[in-house]
């Protein structure tokens, strides 16, 4: 069942899931539970985007379902507000709970749960679905065995009006971390995509690799020292060296600094990141078709801020 976590943030939504199963060519190649699709008008602009992801007991069983939700995102308006895709997921959700598991519960009790995310020019969605139900959430979302411990560090953890997605993102390696460590049938690697602007990219493997090594030495040398310490009976320095409670502050504000600085180089990798940089490129060819110099600042063909 594993892991997978979905979480919105003020411009955008995340989706994270460990890769304990994987099936090839989903999405990209092998890219562990996460499929995804974008809804591409020309030139060069984006209509929505949809990712799916989850957990179940029968693998091919969350590819199909994942499939036919895909199918019926792209079957529908991008462009009108009014026009909800709660009324066409549940229905894909039923049929299939209806055709696909109902008649073969007396053989076999299959699970199977996911995690959607869409971005759409008015606005970004976040659902799970269970068996034949489908919920919407405003906040974030965690399905598979280690659900129960993402979503008690989820409570704690999340305030979307402070996370951007770059700053949710590296949020989602660090609870998804924590449940690989924590929970059996968690673990290998985490992919990470990031939804915005009716656009998705996935977060480079590089950066969530370097965050989990940051997360990872809090949660084996840092943490506990840290308890040891509330609890009074962390060893004192020797004379003249610095106390724990020094060391330990001093390790933290490196580290902070360190993750600060990935969530940095995320900015530059999310899908508003690409789109401004493609558009960018689109102006630079044009102008330099017309024998004009773009500004170093930037262009006409930039698309205005959304932030």
């Amino acid at each position: 069942m594993t892991i997978a976590i979905g979480i919105l943030a003020k411009d955008g939504v995340v989706i994270a899931a460990d890769s304990q199963l994987t099936i090839q060519n989903i999405w990209k190649g092998s890219h562990g539970k996460i499929m995804a699709l974008e809804r591409v008008k020309m030139p060069g602009g984006f209509l929505g985007a949809c990712v799916v992801t989850g957990a179940t007991s029968d693998f091919p069983y969350l590819v199909s379902l994942g499939q036919e939700i895909l199918g019926a995102f792209e079957l529908q308006s991008h462009s009108d507000p009014e026009q909800s895709l709660e009324a066409p997921l549940r229905k894909v959700v039923r049929r299939f709970e209806t055709h696909h598991v109902v008649p073969y519960r007396d053989v076999v009790d299959i699970a199977v749960e996911t995690i959607v995310a869409t971005s759409r020019p008015f606005g970004d969605e976040l659902w799970s679905t269970k068996r034949s139900t489908l919920s919407s959430h405003s906040g974030y979302v965690a399905v598979g065995i280690g659900a129960a411990h993402a979503d008690a560090l989820l409570q704690r953890l999340w305030r979307r009006p402070q996370y951007d997605v770059a700053a949710a993102a590296a949020l989602a390696v660090f609870v998804a971390l924590s449940v690989k460590e924590s929970v059996d049938g968690c673990g290998k690697v985490t992919n990470v995509v990031m939804l915005q602007d009716s656009a998705f990219h996935q977060m480079p493997q590089s950066l969530v690799g370097r965050l989990e090594e940051q997360f990872s030495e809090y949660f084996q040398a840092h943490e506990p020292q840290l308890v040891r310490l509330m609890l009074g009976v962390e060893s004192g320095p020797p004379d003249g060296q610095p106390d724990a409670a020094e060391l330990v502050s001093g390790s933290l504000s490196s580290m902070g600094a360190a993750v600060v600085g990935i969530i940095g180089e995320i900015r530059d990798e999310t899908p508003r990141a690409h789109i401004r940089a493609a558009h960018r490129r689109r102006a630079e060819a044009a102008a330099a078709k017309s024998g004009r110099e773009m500004p170093a600042g930037g262009s006409s063909g930039e698309p205005p801020s959304q932030e």
